[in-house]
């Protein structure tokens, strides 16, 4: 799924054999349409991790987890 946000779009993206999806903030430079094949490089220090049941931030960056 992709949200547009004027100058900048949410990607929904489903990885297969994963439970779950991974959401990234991007540039809407190039647009993307659902269905099209991604090459995605994460940038561990802008990685945030949640828990699936709770919501709560596991960690935040490569650092340790996120205090509470």
């Amino acid at each position: 799924m992709v949200e547009f946000l004027g100058d900048e779009e949410l990607l929904h993206v489903t990885l297969p054999g994963h439970e779950g999806d991974i959401v990234a903030l991007v540039s809407s430079e190039n647009r993307v349409k659902p269905g099209d094949i991604l090459d995605l490089k994460l940038p561990l220090e802008k990685l945030h991790l949640f828990n699936k049941a709770t919501g709560d931030s596991l960690a935040h960056s490569s650092a340790a987890p996120a205090s509470a």
